[in-house]
């Protein structure tokens, strides 16, 4: 079982306010670089940009920090007026873990790898503020509280395959969701959900506490399962893969 012990919480669940940055934002191809890094010659970089979710402009002198999965801080940057950062990689690779990204205005965002690499991810990082979650609650049957949230997951098989239709479920009922097609709105269904046709679930929770997530293919065979520490006002994205 993949344990992942993180922060976590939103994401937007409409076009309004930014799922498809939600979607995209891990392994973006075309994010800009940053400049003027200083690094020792030959120490690999991961770049990106910061953005708001609900309008796509870039954020200024937001703090990205990249962490190892074990919590262990890698190294820092801050974006340019571009929104784009460059954070030197001296951990051995490949690696795995995540960016911890603040601004201000911004609820702390939380954005994992989707797999261990070796190579520039060029990860675009929305973020929102507290004001747009607040909107979100107000714009889907799946209230979430200035004391919750969401997380969304992306669900990958062993070969790094997107999984559409993978069954969602989560150790608590305080309630998840998925995007309708139809609507892009995500829809309540107790704490069983599918995910959409890029492999996105979106489990809501009413408060902070430890679950435990499971993902099982479509012949009911469990695939993955991970641990979460929910943590209020935090957006987070992350993997759910064997």
């Amino acid at each position: 079982m993949r344990t992942l012990a993180i922060v976590v919480l939103l994401a937007g669940c409409n076009s309004i306010l930014g799922i498809q940055d939600l979607h995209a934002s891990h392994g973006a191809i075309d994010a800009p670089k940053a400049d003027g890094i200083d690094t020792p010659p030959g120490t690999p970089t991961f770049t990106g940009t910061v953005t708001h979710a609900v309008d796509g402009s870039p954020i200024a002198n937001a703090s990205v920090s990249f962490y190892l999965d074990s919590g262990d801080l890698v190294s820092s940057a801050v974006t340019d007026a571009n929104g784009a950062y460059g954070v030197a990689i001296t951990a051995a690779l490949p690696v795995d873990g995540y960016f911890q990204v603040t601004a201000p205005g911004e609820l702390a965002t939380y954005s994992h790898l989707m797999f261990p690499t070796s190579d520039d991810p060029a990860t675009t990082i929305p973020m929102y503020a507290r004001g747009e979650l607040d909107a979100l609650s107000a714009s889907t049957s799946c209230p979430v509280t200035t004391q919750g949230g969401l997380v969304v997951f992306r669900v990958f098989d062993a070969a790094a395959n997107p999984v559409t239709g993978a069954t969602i479920e989560t150790s608590v009922t305080t309630g998840i969701g998925y995007t309708d097609p139809a609507t892009t709105l995500p829809s309540c269904s107790g704490n069983v959900t599918a995910t959409d046709a890029d492999g996105a679930a979106f489990v809501f929770s009413q408060t902070a506490g430890n679950i435990i997530v499971t993902a099982k293919d479509s012949g009911g065979t469990q695939f993955a399962q991970t641990n979460f520490l929910l943590v209020v006002d935090t957006v987070v994205i992350a993997p759910l893969r064997p």
